[in-house]
C-alpha cells in the first residue's frame, strides 16, 4: 500500500492539521510511531480505529458520512485486506444531535 492508496476521508485542511496523525509535536510523533507499529504487526484495523476515534472525538458528527463511506469501501480494498494479518472489528457510532 502506498502513502496515497490507503483508505481515507476528505477533510477540511484546518481540521486535518489538528489530528494526531498530521502534526509534528512530540505527542503526534509518538502517535505516528504507534500507528506504524500496529500496521507492521498486521493490526491495521486497530490503527484505522485509532484514526477514526481521533476524528470523531475532535469533530463529532462532522465526518460521519465520510467515515461510513470509508468503512463500506474496506471490503473491496485488496491492498488493505492484504495487510489485515490480525483482523479485528472496527466500530463507529454516529453522533446524534
Amino acid at each position: 500500500m502506498t502513502a496515497y492508496s490507503g483508505p481515507s476521508i476528505r477533510m477540511e485542511e484546518a481540521d486535518h492539521t489538528q489530528l494526531w496523525s498530521t502534526d509534528s509535536f512530540r505527542e503526534s510523533t509518538a502517535w505516528q510511531m504507534m500507528q506504524r507499529h500496529l500496521v507492521s504487526q498486521g493490526r491495521i484495523d486497530e490503527a484505522l480505529q485509532n484514526d477514526i476515534n481521533d476524528v470523531v472525538t475532535r469533530f463529532p458528527g462532522k465526518y460521519d458520512s465520510a467515515i461510513n463511506q470509508l468503512l463500506d469501501s474496506l471490503s473491496g480494498n485488496a491492498q488493505y485486506q492484504n495487510l489485515r494479518i490480525v483482523p479485528s472489528s472496527i466500530s463507529f457510532q454516529m453522533a446524534l444531535f
